[in-house]
């Protein structure tokens, strides 16, 4: 791989870092107002329609927002404008029926259920909005994937973590001033989708634009397109993840009840922050991996892995420790009940974020190297040990149960596909660089214990201010330990565009 290759990828997520800080910062204080204004019932309730229509949408995806990362690149590469034309066209046509489809049985359900069992009334009635989020979401994450596809991050990122995030803030808090709780914050969630997705869409017609269909005869590649495996592939991840993803809160909702269900979600919520940065490198690495994999350059492939896995640990590392130190302030931000149930599961679900954080992009690594049928098989086998856990579990320890599940799963998928990398394509996850991550994590250990034990109460914005404290002693202790050869290409990189962005630079 060129050395530009690293620069390349530090740039592309530059720009997804900036949104994945607003992300970071607006939503987590969001999430406390939320939890304030709804209560955990209000926001456990939510929880379960939510759940509810993620498994419509896992059921009506048919794997093809994932197969937009893989075979845009794949057909840019290989200069097949006519056969992203004809994917695009196949899958906004496919989705848009199936969505609107899954909409009019909603329709159905919730009209025509109360009239036998009228005490459902008012728990069906939120759906006739909440469903709107079938065709919305469907749309939304293929149009998302395809941009990944294009490489435009920027129009991705801009949507979804600054148009999206900002407009559901807005509307959640006018819908609450004008007194919709848990209503208002569904027709919330709603519009921010369809501002997301309008936004994104005049981003795809503008790559789309930019491929003109004039290179291959229409209906020269039919269904021989590789991408029709491919997604099937990807579609029974969906249905498994679909069986398997919202089962937690359907148990926990029954054994424990709805309040439950929120706190799980809170500390699903924060165990959740930190994978924002694995989002971030995933939106630009793996049409990466997917452009190597073309050119058989499975050297590329493996620099690109521990370039990746080293800066989101790095990334990652001060949030974790600063989580899990401070765990107890950060629940009681949200409420008492946060704090009293919570604790030990967001201790669990931090830990099984360590794991998947710190195995890198694995998984994608086998998608898009050809192996996304061993992956599949190793999604299986996740999806039976989480369930089994769940079921067996949740219902003797509650949501310390369900979390153990969940971390069981994720500790089996990671190392089952760091060993499957290693056979199939002698891919190693060791590089010298990651001996660096100790010093600062000791450091950052330190200074979050100082503060635990220090400070006597804690609000939201202080709270922030000793997370980009932590950030900074973590980051300091780091460049104290001195900077690898890609770190310094890509310190040179953006000191060469500050030079040319001068006035008088001559560019």
């Amino acid at each position: 791989m060129s050395r530009s290759a690293s620069a390349t990828l530090a740039g592309q997520s530059a720009f997804f870092l900036v949104g994945n800080v607003f992300t970071l910062i607006a939503g987590f204080t969001f999430q406390i107002y939320l939890a304030n204004q709804l209560g955990s019932d209000g926001l456990g309730l939510f929880g379960l329609y939510e759940a509810s229509i993620a498994v419509v949408v896992g059921l009506l995806s048919f794997g093809l927002a994932p197969t937009a990362v893989k075979y845009i690149p794949h057909y840019l590469a290989h200069y097949s404008n006519a056969a992203i034309h004809r994917f695009l066209r196949t899958g906004f046509k496919v989705l848009t029926i199936a969505g609107c489809s899954g909409y009019l049985v909603i329709l159905l359900v919730a009209n025509v259920v109360p009239r036998f069992l009228p005490e459902y009334a008012e728990i069906l009635s939120p759906l006739l909005v909440m469903g709107v989020m079938l065709p919305l979401g469907l749309l939304l994450f293929f149009t998302m994937q395809s941009l990944r596809g294009f490489h435009d991050i920027r129009y991705m990122v801009m949507g979804s973590s600054f148009l999206q995030l900002t407009a559901k803030i807005v509307f959640s808090v006018l819908f609450f001033r004008i007194g919709f709780q848990l209503i208002g914050y569904i027709w919330a969630v709603v519009l921010s989708t369809i501002v997301a997705l309008l936004w994104m869409l005049r981003g795809l017609k503008r790559q789309v634009l930019n491929v003109p269909e004039s290179d291959l005869e229409e209906g020269s590649v039919t269904n021989a397109d590789p991408w029709h495996n491919y997604a099937k592939v990807m579609y029974g991840n969906s249905l498994l993840a679909t069986i398997a993803a919202p089962l937690d809160r359907f148990l926990v909702g029954f054994f424990v009840g709805a309040s439950g269900v929120g706190v799980l979600m809170t500390v699903k919520v924060l165990q959740g922050l930190p994978g924002i940065f694995l989002q971030m490198f995933l939106a630009v690495v793996a049409p990466m991996f997917s452009e190597a994999n073309a050119n058989n350059d499975f050297a590329s492939i493996q620099k690109l892995y521990c370039i990746t896995t080293d800066w989101l640990m790095r990334l990652s590392l001060p949030l974790l420790v600063f989580l899990a130190v401070l765990a107890e302030p950060v629940l009681g931000m949200y409420g008492e009940a946060f704090q009293a149930q919570g604790t030990i599961p967001l201790y669990l679900l931090l830990f099984s974020q360590l794991i998947n954080l710190g195995c890198g992009p694995i998984a994608n690594v086998l998608n898009m190297s050809g192996q996304e049928g061993v992956m599949f098989k190793i999604s299986i086998f996740q999806t039976i040990i989480s369930i089994s856990g769940l079921v067996l579990l949740t219902p003797l320890y509650g949501i310390v149960g369900a979390t153990v599940s969940i971390l069981a799963g994720i500790v089996f998928a990671n190392f089952a596909a760091l060993y499957i990398a290693g056979k199939a394509l002698s891919l190693r996850w060791w590089d010298k660089r990651y001996q660096h991550w100790l010093v600062p994590v000791i450091g950052s250990i330190a200074f979050c214990a100082f503060i635990a034990n220090s400070v006597e109460s804690f609000g939201k914005f202080e709270l922030l201010f000793y997370l980009v404290c932590n950030y900074l002693v973590f980051h300091l202790l780091h460049i104290v330990l001195g900077v690898n050869d890609d770190d310094k290409e890509v310190i040179q990189e953006f000191q060469n565009k500050f030079k040319r962005a001068l006035p008088g630079s001559g560019v």
